[in-house]
């Protein structure tokens, strides 16, 4: 948990990216409104990576329940959808771009996509 401002070293966010281990899952929560969202977004966008924000210390028990279940009730790891057939195509919304396939770093059982 950070309010994504770096209080020394580096606050580049490919430096960053390239000091975290990917072979776990990392999750990145920024707390208050003042965070750095943008520098936590990107090194959040890093395969089995999250990132989530806390508004306020009221909705903080919200977000560590998400968290959690996510852990909890993980069903299959690296699922990838394939679309088939002529001008068929989904969605990325983390590339923000129309594609044949579609790949999750998990899917979590009860939790909406």
């Amino acid at each position: 948990m950070t309010d994504g401002e770096a209080t020394s070293g580096s606050s580049n966010a490919n430096i960053l990216k390239n000091n975290i281990v990917t072979d776990i899952p990392n999750t990145f929560i920024g707390f208050g409104i003042d965070h750095d969202a943008t520098l936590l977004n990107e090194i959040g966008s890093v395969e089995k990576g999250a990132y989530y924000f806390i508004d306020k210390l009221e909705n903080s028990g919200l977000v560590y329940g998400e968290i959690t279940h996510e852990i909890i009730y993980k069903v299959f790891d690296n699922i990838e959808i394939e679309m088939e057939g002529k001008d068929v195509e989904i969605y990325d919304w983390k590339s923000n771009e129309w594609t044949s396939s579609l790949v999750f770093d998990k899917l979590i059982k009860e939790k909406e996509l």
